[in-house]
């Protein structure tokens, strides 16, 4: 019983500020001092979630959109880590894409959008590519820097015992450089969510994008809000669910090790 106060507390907490916000907001609605069209109420916007719920249009579309983020997401971390630990292993590597990444993770990437759609289309390639494209960076920097901060001491006594360099990379450089690589994974997660959702809300093809565009074409403020509330929804339990993972992988971290005690 006490657990469960423990965690309705902590729920209370945390979620209290949200609550204020959506009464206020609701009660401005309902008094009239906006219009309805350009704030509707939560009341409203509820009913929408509901009945798209009960229609299955709803599940849908966040299936849509869940799919495309995590495969443009999985891309970029596997393929980007990869090329951040060879960068952090070996200088001709790091001379030759360095300027390159420099570069590219300045730019606005989600600029390339049309480029993918006229490559690709307009449906899951477009956007999973250009999802992978810009999440790559933010994972390749993490890596590299995450490479290039192993003691070096390890990687020689690897060398001196017979290791060769796939086993001193498996053994020793992935291990060391994981912090950094789930790091990474979590910076890159909202750039694949917004790039899907963006991408969506340009080049359609279903999803919570091309829903809120849909009906913003309609004048359907409510249901422009609720699939505004359902990514908002979607992109928090996507956040969390990494850190989980990441706090599970990092077990024998002293980082988490603090963090849990």
């Amino acid at each position: 019983m006490n657990v469960l106060a423990w965690g309705l507390r902590r729920i209370a907490r945390s979620t209290w500020s949200v609550v204020v916000v959506v009464l206020v907001w609701e009660l401005i609605a309902r008094t009239g001092l906006v219009n309805a069209y350009l704030l509707p109420p939560p009341s409203a916007v509820l009913a929408r979630l509901v009945a798209a719920t009960r229609s299955g249009q709803l599940a849908a579309d966040t299936w849509v959109t869940v799919y495309r983020t995590l495969c443009g997401f999985g891309i970029a971390v596997g393929i980007g880590g990869l090329v951040g630990l060879w960068m952090g292993r070996s200088r001709a590597v790091e001379w030759l894409l360095e300027p390159i990444v420099s570069i590219m993770f300045s730019t606005p990437k989600i600029s390339f959008l049309p480029i993918f759609i006229l490559w690709f289309g307009t449906f899951d390639a477009s956007k999973i590519l250009m999802a992978a494209f810009i999440c790559a960076f933010p994972v390749i920097s993490a890596c590299h820097a995450g490479a290039k901060d192993i003691n070096r001491l390890l990687p020689w006594v690897g060398q001196n015992i017979g290791m060769n360099e796939r086993r001193i990379m498996r053994k020793i450089v992935l291990p060391s450089a994981l912090p950094a690589w789930l790091s990474g994974a979590q910076i890159a997660l909202p750039f694949a969510f917004i790039a899907i959702a963006v991408s969506e809300m340009m080049a359609g093809g279903g999803g919570l994008g091309a829903r809120m565009m849909l009906a913003a074409r309609f004048a359907d403020s409510a249901s422009v809000v609720a699939s505004l509330s359902a990514l908002a929804v979607v992109g928090l339990v996507m956040t969390v669910a990494l850190e989980r993972v990441r706090m599970r992988l990092l077990r024998w971290h002293t980082e988490v090790q603090a963090a849990a005690a």
